[in-house]
């Protein structure tokens, strides 16, 4: 989010302070199609997510194949790292998640701890072996 700005989404309202954002969602059927839609800039709203996307601008999308819903899950690891709730029920109106977008102050992808948190492989470190 590159400034501070109040979103209405829905019926709800909030404060988004400038930052970095990481949200979690699901796409049982289409995963790709989902994630193109989110990227791009003119849609018709449809989810909470769209309302801030009109603001805020997307870094990185990532995909996370599965046959069973785990938005929640990776809802809970993200708040257990320090993720910030910044608007509640953002995203999860049809579970208990307290949300689905979280505020962090530095970007989430650089985070070991993100990474972990949401089962994402590190990138192997290359050493040179003698002789190369």
């Amino acid at each position: 989010m590159p400034e501070a700005c109040t979103i209405q989404f829905g019926k709800n309202k909030a404060f988004f302070p400038r930052g970095w954002y990481a949200y979690v969602g699901s796409a049982m059927k289409g995963l790709e199609k989902r994630m193109a839609r989110h990227a791009r800039q003119e849609k018709k709203r449809r989810w909470h997510i769209d309302y801030f996307l009109e603001k805020a601008q997307v870094r990185g999308l990532i995909p996370m194949p599965s046959p069973r819903r785990e938005e929640c899950d990776k809802s809970r690891a993200l708040e257990e790292i320090g993720g910030i709730v910044v608007a509640q029920k953002f995203g999860s109106t049809d579970c208990k998640c307290k949300t689905h977008l979280y505020h962090f102050a530095r970007p989430p992808m650089m985070m070991e701890d993100f990474r972990t948190a949401l089962g994402i492989p590190t990138a192997p470190t290359h050493t040179k072996s003698k002789g190369a």
